[in-house]
Order: C-alpha cells, then sequence, then structure tokens
C-alpha cells in the first residue's frame, strides 16, 4: 500500500487536532514501526487524547464548546493569461507578499512541486463542462521560500477569460466555558446543557440579523422564558442577548480587519440597523471607534 506523503500526515494530525478541540473523540491511526517524526507526534497525540478523554469522564465534565467560525476568503482572480489581477487581503498575507507585489505576477510562479503541472492541466481542460468547479490540492511557495498547502478551487467563467481560485479557511472561538459538575450527567441538567447549546448556535448563525424576543426565542425552542435564560445564563455565564452582542461585535472586528467592507457595510452585515448604534456598541466594547482599526491589504 502507498504510504502517504509528508503533507497528507502533517493534515492529519491537524485534523486530529481540531476533533479533540471540537470535543469530539477522534480515532487515531495506527503509527508505523518506523517510528519516525510522524510516527513520534502520532503516539503523542494519541496517549494524550487518551489522558484527556479520561480525566472528563472522572471528573464528570463537559469539554469546553468550541465554534467554527469562517474567517476572510483566500480568493485571486486571474486573467485569461494565468495573471493575478485581484486578490483578497488574506492572500497577501499568508503568501506574505504586498498586494502591490501580488498583482499582475503568473500565478504559475507561485506554485511548486506537482502544482504547475497540475495548473497547466486544469487550463487545457478548462472548456470542458465537468471543470465548470474543480477542486484540486495546490502547493504555493511563500515570499520566505516555505510551502503553503492549499485547498481550493478553480471556477473559470463562461468565456474562459478568468480564472477564481478560491480557498476558505476556518478558525476555532472558544466559547464560555460550560459549567459541569457532580450533577452534569443528570438528565435535566443535560436537557438544560442541550437547550443553552441549540440557542447559543442559532445565534451564532444569525449574526447578521436582530436577535428575537425572548418570548419568540423560547416558542422556536419550545420552552419558556425563564428556563431559557436561566439554562443559557448557568452554561455560558451571561445572557442570550449579551452573547449576541459580543459575537456580533466581534464578527465585526473580524470583518474590519480582513476585509473591504466599508464600516456600513460591516454594520448592516452584523445585524445593526443604524450606524449610530454600530457605533455607540463597538467604541463601548472596544474603547475605540470603528474607523481607527487598522485595516489589512
Amino acid at each position: 500500500m502507498e504510504q502517504p506523503s509528508h503533507i497528507s500526515k502533517i493534515r492529519i494530525l491537524y485534523s486530529l487536532l481540531f476533533e479533540l478541540l471540537a470535543g469530539r473523540s477522534p480515532v487515531f491511526p495506527q503509527a508505523g514501526e518506523a517510528a519516525g517524526p510522524y510516527d513520534g507526534l502520532l503516539a503523542s497525540f494519541s496517549g494524550l487524547a487518551r489522558q484527556l478523554q479520561e480525566l472528563l469522564r472522572e471528573q464528570r465534565l463537559l469539554p469546553p464548546l468550541y465554534q467554527p467560525q469562517p474567517v476572510a476568503p483566500f480568493v485571486l482572480v486571474l486573467d485569461a493569461a494565468g495573471r493575478i489581477t485581484l486578490c483578497t487581503p488574506v492572500v497577501g498575507r499568508r503568501l506574505g507578499y504586498p498586494k502591490a507585489e501580488l498583482v499582475g505576477r503568473v500565478f504559475a510562479e507561485l506554485l511548486v512541486d506537482t502544482s504547475p503541472r497540475q495548473w497547466s492541466d486544469i487550463l487545457a481542460g478548462a472548456g470542458q463542462e465537468e471543470q465548470r468547479l474543480l477542486p484540486v490540492e495546490l502547493l504555493m511557495r511563500t515570499a520566505s521560500d516555505l510551502r503553503l498547502p492549499l485547498s481550493c478551487w478553480i471556477v473559470p467563467d463562461l468565456g474562459g477569460e478568468q480564472y477564481f481560485v478560491v480557498a476558505v479557511g476556518l478558525t476555532l472561538h472558544l466559547g464560555p466555558p460550560l459549567r459541569g459538575g457532580s450533577d452534569a450527567q443528570a438528565s435535566p441538567q443535560e436537557a438544560a446543557v442541550n437547550l443553552a447549546r441549540d440557542l447559543h448556535g442559532y445565534i451564532i448563525r444569525h449574526l447578521d440579523t436582530p436577535l428575537p424576543p425572548a418570548r419568540e426565542l423560547a416558542r422556536r425552542f419550545g420552552t419558556d422564558e425563564f428556563c431559557l435564560r436561566k439554562a443559557f445564563r448557568q452554561s455560558y455565564g451571561m445572557s442570550p442577548y449579551q452573547c449576541y452582542q459580543e459575537a456580533r461585535l466581534d464578527k465585526a472586528l473580524q470583518l474590519i480587519r480582513d476585509t473591504g467592507l466599508s464600516l456600513q457595510e460591516v454594520a448592516f452585515s452584523c445585524g445593526f440597523d443604524l450606524y449610530g448604534n454600530f457605533y455607540r456598541a463597538f467604541r463601548k466594547r472596544y474603547g475605540c471607534p470603528p474607523s481607527s482599526v487598522s485595516r489589512e491589504g
């Protein structure tokens, strides 16, 4: 059987770390007999994961709640000759180039190993219908001569005059710790924790719209206002509205730093109907106006 490449092995290790952070119990592959660097790390990860899971069971604790948060997309726009015409700020940050140095460069010059040949094959088959949205693994060279694995999609336009290289990463956001205890496994407490988690997930998914009143939220989740507020505060140490306010302001700060959206667009994207309300909430939270945040790119 063909052995996985170094990049594939590193990807496996990171995926296992992600599973652990998300509070799940990953299945670790068996370390090889060669006991190389990869196998040593894998054995260490496996041992630490087992110890952590045993500790949680002994203490009857729920793992911390991490929520995946989308980050600014990695997007390159190429012309028919494969030259970069536009790119998002995160491209420059990950590759280590100022945006001005990327625009006009030939995309293939940034690829290493077998990636230039893959790119040539993509260009050669760009007119085929099945290649309208093509997932591909590319390896890019950074300004400091490091290698950046990129899981992306290549999207040629209908006329073959432009190509879009798109990748979206995720980051994990640690929510307030759940308050486990000796009674955390009792049925009523489990129901309260699940209710709080469901509401938290709803809040995170709907940051671009106003949060419904407590009565409407309670109706959606099949409970009453008192139980909903109590369950949420016990799990997250704050009210649902406080959580919503903090989460959308965190999102606003991220959008200001990582995108080219205007401040008004950021406000509307985070559920604020009026810019003045957004301005006051942002200043209260971070101690500075939104306009003072430095913007990348």
